[in-house]
């Protein structure tokens, strides 16, 4: 519909004000001349009325000068006034010719009690009601036809230059709505580019005004996290891709080569060993690919409960034990004095800490260590695992939890894993209120810190904190 449209909803607000205050102008300012028209004919009545109470008074016998001739009758009616005077018993004493016939004596009711001129409208007439000293009645009055009619003309000439105002108003404000919505249009192409798949795009802010440069500035933040968002989706999927081509490959040669030739029993167990240990990495790869799947929906269940992570560290390190034997590297322990309690999903927390001593244990050199330290400090409680291995460059620690992520060939792949657990321990931890940490020197080793809120989140994490994913 048309009225949903911004620029004529607000041209109709702006007709309608304009409506109304021409009309309140309008209206104003025909009672002001009106009001005015008035008080100039009451004036010419009043003038007029001295000269018929002079007569009424002359004429009077008990003025007790019976020798002066008759008063000479007032003459007003070349200017279009009328007189009657009647006595105080009712009678009349004079009417003028151009007195209408329905002029009546007002009677005592009409008449002020102060002896003040009342001046009253009938009909077309306008009239000035007099009562003398005496009690004589004077009525003076005269036709306002004329003035009626001038009245109309100056009503007609207001509503026209009215009218005119408002349509010149009218088209001035379509021009200047017109421009105004200028920005928000180029504001909406600029998003129909982005969202029809110009992801690179963003909304050109110069020249906006303030509050919409805001709102542009707003929206390109969030066109950043969408191409960012996107960008990871489109890099998990060929990074997966690529995982699964490996192992699928595997099988592919495996099979065709074992059922070209017939083969010894020997040779076709070792096809359907080599073939089981790429259906298990392309199993894990599967699996962890879920669980990053419901994390970032939230569907994965996170069962809280108060742990010490003294015993979670104490029971990760026991799982690794053989692991590490056999890599001839040992691990230290370094627990807190007395339990350190958080609120957290222990078989999670758990996945975390065997990803973390994994990596340590795998990325090692011949005769180093792992130490794994658990404490508490101002910024929440920590477990701490610390290796003297091959460590990593500095420019590769910020993209160290992007999925698939690998810093390179000497880290890629040497336990058949596909570079996810690190992006999964940081998924968790996120969905804990906590948060992964890492220092590391290029053959020095590395440090990784997974950090826990004293007291649990008090709820879970929104869905578009869901959608952040650390790597």
């Amino acid at each position: 519909m048309i009225l949903r449209s911004l620029r004529w909803q607000l041209q109709v607000w702006h007709a309608a004000l304009l409506v109304v205050v021409l009309a309140g102008f309008g209206v104003t300012a025909c009672q002001l001349q009106r009001a005015s028209r008035l008080r100039e004919i009451d004036r010419e009545l009043d003038s007029a009325a001295l000269e018929v109470l002079r007569f009424v008074h002359d004429r009077d016998p008990a003025r007790g000068r019976p020798e002066l001739p008759p008063p000479r009758r007032p003459r007003l009616g070349s200017a279009g006034i009328y007189f009657a005077a009647w006595a105080r018993d009712g009678s009349e004493i004079e009417r003028s010719p151009e007195a209408p016939g329905t002029l009546r004596h007002p009677g005592q009711a009409g008449l002020s009690p102060d002896r003040r001129p009342r001046h009253v409208t009938h009909g077309v007439h306008r009239e000035s009601w007099f009562r003398t000293p005496r009690g004589d009645v004077v009525v003076v009055g005269r036709s306002m036809a004329s003035d009626l009619e001038g009245f109309r003309h100056f009503a007609l000439g207001l509503a026209a230059a009215g009218l005119a105002v408002l349509v010149a108003a009218l088209a001035t404000g379509a021009a200047l709505a017109g421009r105004a919505m200028r920005p928000l249009e180029r504001i909406g192409e600029s998003a129909r580019r982005i969202a029809a798949g110009a992801h690179s795009e963003r909304i050109t802010t110069t020249g906006l005004p303030e509050e919409l440069a805001s709102l542009a500035g707003l929206l390109n933040e969030g066109f950043d996290q969408i191409e960012d968002t996107l960008a990871r989706q489109r890099r998990f999927t060929a990074d997966a891709s690529h995982e699964l081509r490996t192992p699928v490959s595997v099988l592919l040669t495996q099979t065709q080569a074992t059922l070209a030739h017939p083969r010894s029993e020997a040779e076709y167990r070792a096809t359907l060993e080599a073939c089981q240990r790429a259906a298990d990495r392309m199993r894990r790869l599967v699996e962890s690919m879920l669980v990053l799947a419901r994390l970032d929906s939230g569907e994965e269940p996170i069962r809280r409960e108060p742990a010490d992570l003294n015993a979670v560290a104490a029971e990760a390190i026991e799982s690794v034990l053989p692991l590490a034997r056999a890599h001839g590297i040992p691990l230290g322990f370094h627990p807190a004095p007395g339990p350190v309690e958080a609120t957290v999903d222990e078989v999670q927390v758990g996945q975390v800490l065997l990803n973390l001593l994994g990596n340590a244990i795998a990325y090692n050199r011949a005769g180093g260590s792992v130490e794994v330290t658990t404490g508490r400090s101002e910024t929440g409680l920590f477990v701490r695992v610390s290796d003297t291995g091959i460590g990593i460059a500095p420019d590769h620690l910020p993209r160290l939890f992007d999925r698939f992520y690998r810093v390179d060939g000497s880290r890629a792949n040497p336990r058949g894993h596909a570079g996810l657990g690190l992006a999964i321990s940081s998924k968790i931890l996120q969905h804990h209120g906590g948060r992964i940490t890492v220092e590391s020197e290029p053959g020095k080793g590395s440090v990784f810190t997974a950090w826990f809120p004293v007291t649990a989140p008090r709820e879970e994490p929104s869905r578009e904190d869901r959608r952040g994913v650390s790597g």
